[in-house]
C-alpha cells in the first residue's frame, strides 16, 4: 500500500513540473486587455513602447515656418523632421512606459496641425469635423506629478497649442494674449530608463533663463490732430454747429421755400409734381447729380381694375434729371425685401448704377475742369443764380480739418528673450 501512495505521488508531482514548464511569462495588462509578456515589445495603437520600459523621453520639436510645437517619443520621427527643417528644443518631459491615461494624437489635413489630449471627448469632437485619429502619442502618470500646461494662441492658424512642464513658460506665454487652458496630462517626476535594473538616480531639470529686454515699436513720430465742424456742400459754407444749425440752415430754408413759391419746386412732393434738379442748373452741369442718392421709387396710377382697384405701376426715378430709369415691382418699392429674389435685385440695382456713373463721370469732368477735387464742388456752383442756396438744408455733412502736430519720442515694450533653454542634466 504505501508503495502504490508513492507511486501516485511521484506521479502527481512530475504532472505540476510539466504543467509549470508551459505557462507564459507574465502578461501585461492595459484597461483590462492582454498585449504581450514581459520582454516581448507591444503595441497599443499607435504608440510602440518595449515592456521591461518604466518611462520614456518626450521630444520637442519646433517648425519655424508654421510656428507650431511638435511632441513625440519616436526617435526616428523626431530625426526625420530635424532633417526638414524643424528645430529640436531637447525633452519636453518624461512619460510613463504605460499607464491607464492615454494621450490621444490627432492631425488636421487641412492645416497640418497636431493635437494632443486626453479627453475622449474633444478627440471624438475633432475626428467629427475632418481631424485624422493618430491613435495614442502616450500616455499621462496616473499620480499626477509633474504637470504639463496647456496654453491657446487665438491668432494663429497652426500651432496653435502649446504644452510645457515649465510654469515660467505658460506665465509669458499668457501675458502675451495666449489663452491659459490648465493641464494638458502629467509627466514624471524621474529621469528615463530603459530597464529596472538602470541606475534610477533622478535627473535634475535646469529652468529656461530669460532676460527682459526693450523692443522699440517707434523711434518717433509726428501725430496730426484734427478738429471738427459742420460744412454745407451745396455752398461751401463751413462753421461750428451751433452757426450751422440756427443762423445757416434757417436762411436756406428761407431761400427753399420762397423757390417752391416762385417756381414751383417741392423736394419732398410726389412723382407727377416734381421739378427734376436739371433744369435748375445751368445747361453745361445737367447730368451731375443723376446719382444713386437721388433715385426714389414711386408709383403712378395707369387705370382701375373692374374691382375700381388703382392699378399702379412702380418704377425708380432719378431726382437730377426726372427720367425712370427702371421698373420695379411693388415689394421693391415698399421694401418688402423676403418677396423679391436676389437675381431680380441685383438687375434693379444694376440699372441704377448704371444711370449713377453718369453723374459721377459728369462730377469728375467738371472738378478736373477747374482743378478741384470733386469734395471742393459745391452745388451752388453749378445752379442757375436764382436758386443758389436753395439746398442749404439738405446737404449738411460732418468734416475733420487738420490743426497741428504732436510730436512723439521714441516709444517701445518690454518682452522676454529666451536666452538659455531648459534642459535635464
Amino acid at each position: 500500500m504505501k508503495k502504490i501512495i508513492k507511486i501516485i505521488t511521484f506521479l502527481i508531482i512530475i504532472c505540476i513540473l510539466c504543467f509549470l514548464t508551459k505557462l507564459p511569462n507574465t502578461t501585461v495588462y492595459v484597461n483590462n486587455k492582454a498585449y504581450a509578456t514581459v520582454g516581448q515589445t507591444i503595441k497599443y495603437e499607435s504608440l510602440s513602447i518595449s515592456t521591461t520600459q518604466l518611462s520614456v523621453e518626450m521630444y520637442r520639436l519646433y517648425n519655424p515656418n508654421s510656428g507650431e510645437h511638435f511632441y513625440t517619443a519616436s526617435v526616428g520621427e523626431r530625426d526625420s523632421l530635424v532633417s526638414i527643417g524643424w528645430k529640436y528644443e531637447g525633452v519636453g518631459w518624461i512619460a510613463p512606459a504605460i499607464s491607464n491615461t492615454p494621450v490621444y494624437r490627432l492631425y488636421n489635413p487641412n492645416s497640418g496641425d497636431h493635437h494632443y489630449t486626453m479627453n475622449k471627448g474633444e478627440r471624438d469632437s475633432l475626428i467629427s469635423i475632418g481631424w485624422n485619429d493618430e491613435g495614442i502619442g502616450w500616455y499621462s502618470d496616473d499620480l499626477r506629478r509633474v504637470p504639463l500646461y496647456r496654453q491657446y494662441n487665438p491668432n494663429a492658424v497652426a500651432g496653435s497649442h502649446n504644452y510645457t512642464t515649465n510654469k515660467a513658460e505658460n506665465d509669458f506665454l499668457v501675458s502675451v494674449g495666449w489663452n491659459e487652458e490648465g493641464i494638458g496630462w502629467y509627466g514624471l517626476a524621474q529621469q528615463p530608463s530603459s530597464t529596472a535594473q538602470q541606475d534610477s538616480t533622478e535627473k535634475v531639470w535646469h529652468e529656461p533663463v530669460y532676460e527682459d529686454v526693450w523692443v522699440v515699436d517707434f523711434e518717433e513720430w509726428e501725430e496730426p490732430v484734427y478738429n471738427s465742424g459742420c460744412i454745407c456742400p451745396s455752398c461751401g459754407y463751413v462753421g461750428d454747429t451751433y452757426d450751422i444749425m440756427y443762423e445757416h440752415l434757417d436762411n436756406a430754408s428761407k431761400k427753399r421755400f420762397q423757390i417752391e413759391r416762385d417756381y414751383g419746386y417741392n423736394f419732398a412732393t410726389n412723382a407727377d409734381n416734381l421739378t427734376p434738379m436739371n433744369d435748375m442748373i445751368e445747361p453745361e452741369y445737367q447730368g451731375v447729380y443723376c446719382r444713386v442718392n437721388f433715385v426714389q421709387a414711386y408709383g403712378h396710377i395707369v387705370g382701375y381694375d373692374e374691382n375700381g382697384t388703382p392699378i399702379e405701376e412702380y418704377y425708380e426715378r432719378c431726382l437730377g434729371c426726372g427720367q425712370k430709369i427702371v421698373d420695379i415691382d411693388e415689394d421693391f418699392a415698399t421694401g418688402n425685401w423676403d418677396n423679391v429674389s436676389p437675381e431680380m435685385r441685383n438687375f434693379y440695382y444694376s440699372k441704377i448704377e448704371e444711370h449713377e456713373k453718369i453723374g459721377e463721370e459728369k462730377e469728375q469732368q467738371i472738378a478736373d475742369a477747374r482743378g478741384i477735387s470733386v469734395d471742393e464742388l459745391y452745388l451752388d456752383s453749378l445752379l442757375k443764380s436764382e436758386f443758389q442756396g436753395a439746398f442749404c438744408g439738405n446737404f449738411i455733412s460732418p468734416y475733420y480739418y487738420l490743426t497741428g502736430y504732436i510730436h512723439h519720442d521714441e516709444e517701445g515694450h518690454w518682452e522676454k528673450k529666451l536666452v538659455q533653454e531648459g534642459y535635464w542634466e
